[in-house]
């Protein structure tokens, strides 16, 4: 159970996924928005408490960068959903999103520069090459609207 764990994970990921777009109303699919933020944050803690790695302070920093994500998005919902009022500039939610960013940034860093881990170019070109892949089809399914 344990090794297919991150299986089981992804396959409920597809699916919360898939139902977000066919819930009716954008109240429920900011509560999935916001479940789906807090499922990633309990997977990185789970995962970091059952595999204990060696620094495990990198994944906390992303799990914290999470965690900011998802409360930037819940302000950001209770401004429009139940106070019915517009969000403030700047307001609670840029401040934890800003946090995330940092977080994020901090964890990836600490990863990516393990004492253990010797770095080679390939592997920063690597990732490269992903990360700009999928900043492009985020960004065409996200900014396409505007």
């Amino acid at each position: 159970m344990r090794q297919h764990a991150w299986k089981y994970w992804m396959i409920s990921g597809v699916v919360a996924i898939a139902g977000y777009f066919a819930l009716p109303g954008k109240t429920s699919q900011n509560v999935v928005t916001l479940a789906i933020g807090i499922g990633s944050v309990a997977a990185i803690l789970l995962g970091t408490v059952l595999h204990r790695p060696a620094d495990r302070l990198g994944w906390y920093l992303l799990a914290a960068g999470m965690a900011c994500f998802s409360a930037g998005d819940a302000v950001q919902d209770t401004y429009h959903l139940i106070l019915h009022r517009a969000l403030p500039f700047p307001s609670a939610g840029d401040a934890c999103s800003l946090a995330g960013y940092l977080l994020v940034f901090g964890g990836i860093l600490r990863l990516t520069r393990s004492p253990n881990r010797t770095t080679q170019r390939e592997d920063n070109a690597d990732a490269a090459i992903v990360a700009i892949a999928g900043l492009a089809i985020w960004w065409q399914l996200l900014m396409n609207s505007y």
